[in-house]
């Protein structure tokens, strides 16, 4: 399933890569006032064309998605599956007789909540860190700018990716051992609650020196050149280029891995089931997925800043596609076969990032950019409340017009339910079929032996 959501995601991502580079090369060509059009150019009438594309698309992939995913499920026999699922190895409690389903399992008496909300405060110390690292660097990237020292002030956002990374590394240790502490009973709890941890924090510590450009900073320091949006078009391309940079150091380690243990095991006699012992476990593809919704958030919440980032981001996801292939196929264990009929939370995940982009994109093109600063800032809000739920309604009925399901599914799904109950119960909806079937013969009375009702008054 993540496999078809990523190549559906690439697919989906060729229509927001040409409109940007389209609206990118407008950009960046039409810096003159010859192509004023009512007071705007036509970059800047590309870039308010391509934010409301951006809001419109993303929405059109959720839902045309959640259409693809039932017609897998369907093909696949799995859009009825709900998951029977049994304890988790790792739940601890004693062993006890459960009076609900009569057998025995492990039961444990300590609550969730006070964990839950221990948990929820060392990931506010995490936030606060982050907000602090984060502010120090444009703190120091501004006093490089005022001392004239533009060249070194450029590398801050390099130096701000690798702090996203590096915190990230940090942070997904210390979620793992909370939720372990936290001691779920079912691996999807277990599971989605590792994932609300780890894409809240990485949300926060991936974005939030964008959303500081882009709506903070001019409020409290000025921008370069008084030009937040040039500022945050290369914050934006330094932070994407450098994780392209540094996720292709990381999908090789794993290739430097296991050519060292191949190494380590050359001159031994050693079986393939050995081998395939030695490799890597895979569990859950929960960092594959990761690293997909981040770039989309990317590309959703400030594709407008810098409009090539769809074309980058397709370009990092083909090759992710292929990477995690091969490795799945080469460097890790085969995985244990687990049914799903669907990509679970990450559904809503990539649904709340739609929401937000709209939000983002219209903010951005309304207090970032020099499109609207002839008016007020009372103005500028009331318009910025118009687009944002205009388009917020038109993604509500978007969703709502668009039908989860194929009329195929949805016909599919009604004869294989029929023919299921066919089978077991063995009575069929037409007669013909179950005569047949059941080698029944039903003989036509004559009418001469039928008595009729007025006969037998009389």
């Amino acid at each position: 399933m993540y496999f078809a959501w990523l190549e559906f995601y690439i697919s989906w991502l060729v229509i927001p890569a040409f409109f940007g580079t389209v609206c990118g090369i407008l950009e960046h060509t039409s810096a003159s006032d010859k192509f004023d059009i009512k007071f705007m150019t036509l970059g800047e009438w590309s870039l308010l064309i391509f934010a409301l594309l951006l809001s419109i698309c993303s929405t059109l992939m959720d839902q045309l998605w959640v259409r693809k995913q039932s017609v897998i499920a369907w093909k696949w026999g799995v859009s009825d599956y709900y998951k029977i699922e049994e304890q988790r190895s790792g739940y601890k409690g004693e062993y006890k007789h459960d009076h609900i389903s009569g057998t025995i399992k492990k039961i444990s008496n300590n609550s969730q909540t006070p964990k839950q909300v221990a948990g929820h405060a060392v990931a506010c110390i995490f936030v606060i860190m982050v907000i602090i690292c984060v502010v120090e660097l444009m703190i120091y990237k501004s006093q490089l700018h005022f001392l004239k020292q533009n060249s070194i002030a450029e590398f801050i956002g390099i130096a701000n990716a690798i702090q996203i990374k590096i915190f990230n590394f940090i942070y997904r240790y210390v979620a793992k051992f909370l939720t372990n502490w936290e001691n779920y009973e079912t691996q999807t709890q277990h599971i989605n609650s590792l994932i609300v941890k780890l894409f809240t924090f990485q949300f926060i510590n991936s974005y939030i020196s964008l959303f500081y450009i882009a709506f903070v900073k001019r409020h409290y320091e000025k921008c370069l050149n008084d030009d937040c949006l040039g500022e945050l078009t290369l914050q934006l391309g330094s932070i994407y280029i450098t994780n392209l940079f540094l996720n292709v150091i990381e999908l090789g380690l794993p290739f430097i891995k296991s050519r060292i243990r191949m190494r380590k095991l050359q001159n031994t006699f050693v079986v393939p089931e050995q081998m395939q012992k030695s490799y890597e476990s895979y569990d859950e593809p929960l960092d594959d997925y990761m690293e997909i919704v981040i770039g989309y958030g990317y590309v959703v919440l400030f594709g407008v800043a810098f409009t090539f980032t769809p074309l980058m981001a397709l370009f990092l996801c083909i090759v992710e596609l292929r990477v995690d292939a091969w490795k799945l196929c080469n460097l890790t264990r085969r995985p244990f076969p687990a049914k799903d009929g669907s990509i679970g939370i990450w559904l809503k995940v990539t649904q709340a990032m739609a929401v937000a982009g709209v939000i983002t994109n219209v903010g951005v093109i309304i207090f970032t950019t020099d499109v609207f600063d002839s008016a007020s800032s009372q103005q500028q809000w009331t318009i910025f409340f118009i687009i944002e739920h205009a388009l917020l309604i038109f993604k509500i009925s978007l969703s709502a017009v668009i039908p989860d399901k194929p009329s195929q599914v949805e016909d599919g799904l009604k004869w294989s339910s029929r023919v299921a109950n066919e089978r077991i119960y063995e009575r069929y909806a037409d007669a013909n079929q179950e005569r047949k079937l059941k080698g029944l013969v039903f003989k036509t009375p004559h009418t001469q032996s039928v008595i009729k009702v007025d006969e037998i008054l009389i």
